[in-house]
């Protein structure tokens, strides 16, 4: 009869936490058993004074906060359904037993892990990227995932362990990119996967002589460790046509591995599962270590797509200009290639553009320049695109220049879609930025507070025609004005 009771007591106090949106506050012990479900709209927050044990289901909608150490897992599920960023943090580690990722929002990460999260049971993922950052995704013996996609993955570090096969959920940019090992030989084998969307190239470009490989992939890799045991595994790649750079006969794809003694990549061969559009490549023998593996091709067949053998910036201290160099050993479809430029090394604007050789087999040199760098440090990277949209990147190359801006100054010009404004202020003060086209007209204004010396702003030109433009930038209590033409390209 007491038991009876206090599941009414405590259906009816999870009822007031919903109708009231209130955030859960773990102050001392709490448990969820059975087919109860504790519901937040707010956030989840444990003190280290409390105990918490989920046996049924717990549902938030904010961030959880977790400062208990040795968290049970319990057998519960936990339900992340929020409609903008989570993040699960704390001064402890989050243990789950299940845990759905089932959140709306529409951002490259949907819940953020600022430190380890422990998984027991499943992972399920609906909808919605976890982000591990610096921190991983740890699945104990017996755990797996299920549901991932391209809109619902792991980006960043998984760790898997014990003694079955596992398929790692990982993947970026919006891509899932599952990789996978065979069965370890004890419960405490442990082993890690990170999937990189970027060019391997930059790690290592020369293959093994005579050794069965044509070219490997320059637009992803995975990276798999050993953290615990001494068996070694078998690696099993996923592939998918789009993503991976072109797929023209999947009985040519090879894993290649990345021999860190000889600095060369060594072919693993491969077992394709699947067709031209998508599946798996198993690798037909191991090797004595783990480090980067990537797709490879037997022989010009497969593109994946261009390889780029190198992407350099230098300054130039006589002409106070950065030039720009890259090589291609293959390219394959290939259009064009975009050079980026950043202050910061988050936010990038074109700087050029030049058109690439289409395809080839033989080494392409190109050469590039940026006449006006940014005072101090400038951030470059390579863009190629081949004929079907598909796109990589390159590694990012910095250079420090030691150029003093001009009083103003907007770059790059002509301008696709953004620029940056860069002016050096004589005072503090606050200055109107007006764009006018050629008839007078103003088009654009803003006023922005500025700092003697150099100020830079990011301008957003995609709603402006292409032609001419006048920008004016004017102090509003003493007199400092400058004019700067400016080209909207087509």
């Amino acid at each position: 009869m007491r038991s009876f009771i206090n599941q009414i007591i405590f259906a009816l106090i999870l009822f007031c936490l919903e109708a009231k949106s209130q955030s859960v506050y773990v102050g001392k012990d709490l448990a969820v058993t059975g087919t109860a479900t504790l519901y937040s709209s707010g956030n989840f927050t444990t003190t280290s004074t409390a105990t918490f044990s989920n046996n049924g289901v717990v549902e938030i909608k904010g961030n959880i906060t977790n400062t208990i150490s040795s968290m049970p897992a319990g057998t519960g599920t936990i339900k992340l359904t929020g409609s903008s960023l989570q993040r699960i943090g704390g001064t402890q580690p989050f243990n789950a037993n299940n845990l759905t990722i089932n959140n709306t929002t529409t951002h490259d990460s949907a819940v953020v892990i600022d430190l380890n999260l422990s998984v027991a049971g499943t992972l399920s993922l609906t909808d919605g990227i976890l982000k591990t950052n610096s921190n991983m995704v740890i699945f104990k013996s017996g755990a797996g995932s299920s549901g991932a996609s391209d809109t619902s993955y792991v980006y960043g570090l998984v760790e898997k362990i014990g003694n079955t096969a596992f398929t790692f959920p990982v993947g970026a940019g919006n891509h899932l990119r599952t990789a996978a090992i065979n069965a370890p030989s004890t419960s405490t084998d442990a082993y890690t996967c990170k999937y990189n969307y970027f060019s391997p190239i930059p790690l290592c470009s020369l293959l093994v002589g005579g050794g069965g490989l044509n070219h490997i992939s320059t637009t992803e890799y995975w990276v798999f460790t050993k953290t615990a045991g001494s068996f070694i595994p078998t690696i099993t790649l996923s592939y998918q046509n789009l993503y991976s750079g072109g797929i023209s006969d999947s009985a040519d794809l090879r894993v290649a591995f990345l021999d860190t003694t000889i600095n060369r990549w060594k072919n693993l061969g491969g077992i394709a599962t699947g067709g031209l559009t998508t599946g798996n490549l198993i690798a037909d023998s191991i090797t004595t270590s783990l480090g980067a593996f990537t797709l490879a091709s037997s022989t010009t067949l497969n593109p994946l797509p261009v390889e780029l053998i190198e992407f350099k910036a230098t300054y130039n201290n006589f002409t106070k200009t950065v030039d720009l160099f890259w090589e291609t050993a293959i390219e394959k479809n290939s259009d064009y290639f975009i050079v980026e430029r950043s202050d910061d090394g988050k936010y990038w604007f074109p700087l050029l553009q030049t058109n690439a050789a289409g395809t080839s087999f033989t080494t392409k040199s190109y050469f590039a320049n940026d006449p006006v760098p940014l005072g101090g440090i400038n951030y470059y990277r390579l863009k190629e695109v081949d004929n079907n949209g598909i796109f990589f990147y390159s590694n990012i190359e910095h250079i420090i220049s030691n150029q003093e801006s001009s009083s103003g100054v907007v770059y790059p010009n002509p301008a696709l879609t953004n620029t940056v404004l860069i002016f050096k202020a004589d005072l503090d003060d606050d200055y109107i930025i007006c764009i006018y086209d050629l008839n007078g007209q103003l088009v654009m204004h803003s006023i922005e507070p500025m700092l003697q010396g150099e100020n830079q702003f990011r301008m957003d030109l995609k709603y402006l025609v292409p032609g001419d433009y006048l920008i004016k930038v004017q102090a509003l209590n003493h007199a400092n004005t400058k004019i700067i033409k400016i080209t909207k390209a087509n």
